[in-house]
Order: structure tokens, then sequence, then C-alpha cells
């Protein structure tokens, strides 16, 4: 038993190298301390019917022997989903209750109520410090999600943890994210990092918490909820866009975007949105054009096509209908040879608007493109295809003289009047 430990810790210590040198570093600033005797040590490892147990050397008991964990849910979800009126009369109607042939479980949960959330999958999961007299597996197989956050702040548990389980094989296929004696502030940073993987799954999480002293650390991850409202995506946002979403038809129809090779790698692009300041630089654009390639959302077709300044990609993620109006264009030609950039959620009469073979998905391959709004999610787009300089133009929040929050041709949210 003392070598296959001694080879776990080693192939541990390998493993947080490659993958996880911060972790790395704090397990060998721990050792040195320990073997230094700069420290004391308050634990050790004692393997009693099969399995390992912490021994408190202090109280000279079991470390979190009395205490059962239990699997929690943290939620989001807004209160309407608990409101069968409400979602029977907002979304399943006659007209869309197609749409949702293929997805009942979100139909039966109008049958739900706040106390039956726990029955509710995720695909995001927290451990709040470790258990390791059981181990991750049990819950990861009992799980099966595709996120998981494993926070212990105490180094000594976690290091003495190293002996007992092999890290590389927890999850293996799975995104982690490692919190080991970390700061409330790079905990927070974590935090973050975990809401943006998958972010349209933050509207459920599972955790389990090893042992009471760890409140303040659910305490953080409920302060964190709090302070990331862009990163929620409530159930209602969800619904709104399952809508429109037709998985099998979308998906197999359309290519996804090529983050690595693609024609618009090392090149220049102007992202073009449709704030107010886009009017006065117009001259400017069209006196460049050839100098970039233009990104611009759909909002600003209509202004682009008065100039005849093709874009060379078009952005959407809105599934309102109402999006369709931007591309009501005089000029039906106007947009042929552009690329169209979108989710698999936006109203399908737009994908009608350009030719098939221009239209690219980027959530057919889990891109985990960021971005509530069409602003974050292009400017990571363009992140992502390695542009050699980025340049945005009418993405101020701002008013003009008249008090018009976008440029004149803007379809609609069209803001007039006293401030």
């Amino acid at each position: 038993m003392e070598e296959k430990c001694l080879s776990f810790f080693k192939k541990n210590l390998e493993y947080f190298n490659l993958n996880y040198s911060e972790v790395y570093t704090n397990v060998l600033n721990f050792t040195d301390l320990l073997e230094n005797k700069q420290i004391s040590q308050r634990y050790e490892l004692r393997y009693e019917k099969d399995k390992f147990k912490l021994f408190d050397l202090k109280s000279k008991s079991i470390f979190n022997n009395n205490e059962t964990s239990t699997i929690k849910t943290i939620t989001t979800i807004s209160t309407e989903i608990f409101n069968k009126d409400f979602l029977k009369n907002q979304y399943f109607t006659p007209e869309n209750l197609k749409s949702f042939s293929n997805l009942t479980k979100l139909i039966d949960l109008t049958k739900f109520n706040f106390n039956t959330l726990q029955n509710i999958n995720t695909s995001k999961f927290i451990f709040i410090g470790l258990d390791i007299a059981n181990g991750f597996q049990p819950i990861i197989d009992k799980m099966n999600c595709d996120t998981y956050l494993i926070i212990e702040p105490d180094i000594e548990i976690f290091y003495l943890s190293m002996f007992t389980l092999d890290y590389s094989a927890v999850a293996p296929n799975k995104q982690k994210i490692f919190s080991i004696l970390d700061s409330a502030s790079t905990l927070t940073t974590k935090l973050n990092e975990f809401y943006s993987l998958d972010f349209t799954k933050n509207y459920i999480f599972k955790y389990i918490q090893s042992n009471q002293s760890y409140n303040f650390i659910f305490n953080t991850i409920s302060t964190s909820l709090l302070n990331n409202n862009p990163l929620k995506y409530t159930y209602k946002a969800m619904l709104n866009d399952l809508k429109y979403k037709n998985i099998n038809i979308n998906i197999q129809k359309y290519k996804s975007i090529d983050f690595v090779n693609n024609s618009f790698k090392n090149k220049p692009i102007l992202i073009l949105s449709s704030g107010p300041s886009i009017n006065n630089h117009i001259k400017d654009i069209i006196k460049y054009r050839k100098k970039f390639l233009i990104v611009a959302f759909a909002q600003t077709l209509k202004l682009l096509e008065k100039y005849n300044l093709k874009p060379d990609i078009v952005t959407i993620i809105d599934s309102s209908t109402k999006m369709e109006e931007f591309f009501k264009l005089t000029n039906k030609n106007f947009l042929n040879g552009t690329k169209l950039f979108t989710n698999n959620t936006i109203y399908p009469q737009i994908f009608s608007y350009f030719k098939r073979k221009n239209i690219y998905l980027f959530d057919k391959k889990e891109d985990n493109i960021f971005g509530i709004t069409i602003g974050e999610a292009t400017y990571h787009i363009v992140l992502k295809l390695k542009a050699s300089a980025i340049y945005l133009l009418g993405v101020d929040l701002a008013f003009d003289k008249n008090m018009n929050s976008y440029e004149k041709s803007h379809t609609f949210n069209h803001k007039k009047g006293k401030s």
C-alpha cells in the first residue's frame, strides 16, 4: 500500500506540474515548509476497512467522521419556471409546441415545484472540500457532469489526498478547475472562469460540501453569482432561445467556424456596431475599406447598404423575430458573398438571406463563445479568429445630440426624447 501511495503522489505531482502549475507550486511550497519543520503536521492518513481516513493529530480523532455530506443545488432559474400558467401561455402554445417535441424533460418541468429542484440534472458540479474517505469517483459516476470545480482551502488535506488517488484519472475527458489554498480574490477569479465554461448551463449547479467549517466558501460562491448577473443564463432566456432551436436540422445542415484554419487569421478586423458614433466615421470606413475585414452586427446592415459597404461577416445571436427587419434590404444581392456567423437559436427565416455555404454556427462544436449580448459574442469570435489587430466602431453606449442611442437607420430600440 505504501508503494502505491507514493506512486500516486509522484504521478500527481507530474500531472499538476503539466496542467495546473499554481497547484504544483503550492504543494511544493507546503512540502518544503513541512520538511524544514517550519510548520507542524496536523493530520495523518490512516487506512481502515478498505478506506483512507484523515486523522486529526490535535483532537486525536478521525477528521469529519460524524458528518454526512449530501449533494445540494444552487440555481439561478427564474421563478417563472414554477408557474405552470405562465409557461403554458408564454411558451407552450400550439405554434411552438412542435419545436419542443424532443425536449420532453423541459416540458416536464412544468410539473415541478421548488422542492423537487434537486431532481433536475446539471452539467456543472462544485466540490467544496475533499472527502478523502470516499474520493471523487462515486459522485462523478453518479452526476456525469461536463465541468467540475474542485475547491480545497486546506493545503495539507489536499497534499495528503495526493497519496490516495490518481488525479489524472478524475473525470479525464471533462473540464476541471482546481482552487487549492487560494485567496478569496483568486477563488472569485476561478469561479468566474468556471461560470464562463458552458455559460448557457449556469441556470443550475450541483455541489457537495465536505464539512461545515467551509461555509465561508459557499458564501463566496453565492456572492460571486450575485455579482455576475451577465453570466446568469435564466431559464426564461433559455426557453426563449429554444423556441427556434432545431438541433436535428441546423446542426447537420450548416458548418462550424474553423478557428484554427480560416481566411481571417492574422488580418486586421473592424467590428461595426450601430452606436451613434458610426455616422461620424462613414467616410473613413469608405476610404480605408480595403485595409481591413469588416465584421458587422446585423443592426448595421441598412446603414452599410446605403453606402455600399459590404461586410465580410455578419453576426447575430438574438432569437427575436424582430431581428429579421435588419435583413430586409433594398438590394437583394447585397449580402452575396457575406458570411453569417451565428448560433443555432436565431429566427429560422434569417438563414434564407444567406447562401448555405456562407452560414457558420459557433455552437456546433461546443466552441464556448462567451457573451450574453452580440457585442461580447462578436468580440470573442474575432479574438478566436486570431486577427492581427481589432478595431471597434459604433460600440459606444451613448446618446447623440438628438438623444438617439443608435444610428438613424436602426430599425427598433430607437431612443428619442429627453433624458
